[in-house]
Parts: C-alpha cells; sequence; structure tokens
C-alpha cells in the first residue's frame, strides 16, 4: 500500500506529457486577426511571430472548426483576447487542419498576460 501511493501520484504527474506527445506550443503570441469563414467549419488566428506547424502546412494562420467540442468556446476565448490585446499559446497539432490542409490547427489554447 506503501508504493501505491507514490506511483499513482508519479502516474498522474507524467499522463499530461503522453496525451497530446506530437505536437508543439507556439509559445506567446499576440492575434493580429480573427475570424470565420460563412461558406465552411473553419474559424481562423493569425498570429506574430515565426511560423508553426507541421510540415506540409506551416503557416502563422490557425484554423480550427467552430462546431468540433470547444470550437465556439475557442472562437470566444480567442476573440476576447484578441479584443483585450493578451497573448496567446497555442498547442499545435502534429496534423493539419482537416477542412483547408494547407493550415496547421491545434489541441488547446493558454492566455497569457
Amino acid at each position: 500500500m506503501k508504493l501505491l501511493k507514490p506511483f499513482s501520484l508519479l502516474l498522474l504527474m507524467t499522463c499530461p506529457l503522453f496525451a497530446f506527445a506530437g505536437g508543439a506550443n507556439s509559445g506567446p503570441r499576440t492575434i493580429i486577426s480573427i475570424g470565420c469563414h460563412l461558406g465552411s467549419n473553419a474559424c481562423y488566428a493569425d498570429v506574430d511571430g515565426a511560423y508553426v506547424g507541421p510540415a506540409g502546412c506551416v503557416s502563422n494562420s490557425i484554423r480550427w472548426d467552430p462546431t468540433a467540442s470547444g470550437g465556439k468556446e475557442n472562437l470566444s476565448l480567442l476573440t476576447a483576447a484578441y479584443m483585450a490585446g493578451k497573448k496567446v499559446s497555442f498547442f499545435v497539432s502534429d496534423s493539419c487542419f482537416t477542412g483547408q490542409t494547407m493550415y496547421p490547427t491545434f489541441f488547446y489554447t493558454n492566455l497569457t498576460n
């Protein structure tokens, strides 16, 4: 039983590392423009700094599907960050956006001051 607690703690600490293996953190970025396309399920955030994304879809325009789980919440969060001038870090996927394969997409975002 004494071994179970440290093992459980170690497991909980390392699980998040494996959950998103294969992507990359963009680091804090300023959103230059944000919007959604009317004719498709694609929203975008254009960010400053170096391009991000895997080979084949490297860009500083990051796309996501607003109808996917968390898509509308990310649109609201990123729009608020844009309006407030806050920096956002994107954990960029290791695959391209399905709807427009020339652009990267992300797993999650994080706002910073």
